[in-house]
């Protein structure tokens, strides 16, 4: 389904006149007294502000976890990845769970390996340092990103937690910022963040 940006601006004009009554007349002869009622002061009534809908999303369910993917965004799974993708080309996404041994290996090296495992294929990345992430209740850690993928500039983000002592859950998000270099800041960290929030952790099919 295509992605379609929907920019809708809102504008409220308010008026207000005020009406100055002429000042009444007094009589020479008459000295009246008047005594003021109070005025009763209105209560301001609190309009409620729309809050927008929830995007529509479908359960994607890959071997170990579920993720769900909005309907405004394609979705493909090969083995046990799950590849999110716009159809403009600017943000692609995957995730994927694997068999770990955190005796020999840490989640630093689980990134380092799969990021060069997408630089042979056409890429250059440079990595920022690390810092903590917790995904469905599994901690574990994320870095930023910068470089180019198939001679395009990207920035995006790399997650590595682990669900138990023998699988590790792997992440990548990246934009493409031919057209904007500030598309990552702008749109993709809250689409990769909405989508790893919805991320849960299943039991591995064996």
């Amino acid at each position: 389904m295509k992605l379609k940006n929907v920019v809708l601006a809102l504008v409220l004009l308010q008026t207000g006149c005020s009406a100055f009554a002429p000042p009444a007349t007094a009589t020479p002869t008459q000295t009246a007294t008047v005594t003021a009622s109070p005025v009763p002061s209105s209560t301001p009534t609190l309009v409620p502000t729309p809050t927008a809908p929830a995007p529509e999303t479908v359960d994607v369910e890959a071997d170990g976890f579920t993720i769900s993917v909005p309907l405004s965004m394609d979705f493909d799974m090969n083995n046990n990845v799950v590849g999110i993708f716009d159809q403009e080309g600017t943000f692609i996404v995957s995730f994927t769970r694997s068999p770990y041994d955190s005796d020999s290996i840490s989640l630093q090296e689980v990134i380092d390996d799969y990021l060069n495992e997408v630089a042979s294929s056409g890429g250059e990345f440079e990595q920022g340092e690390s810092y903590p992430v917790t995904i469905s209740g599994a901690e574990g850690i994320a870095v930023d990103i910068t470089g180019s993928l198939f001679e395009s500039p990207i920035a995006g983000r790399a997650i590595a937690v682990a669900p138990a002592e023998n699988s590790v859950f792997f992440g990548l998000g990246i934009s493409n910022l031919a057209s904007d270099d500030g598309l990552w800041e702008a749109r993709g960290v809250e689409a990769f963040e909405t989508l790893t929030d919805s991320i849960q952790f299943v039991d591995v099919k064996t």
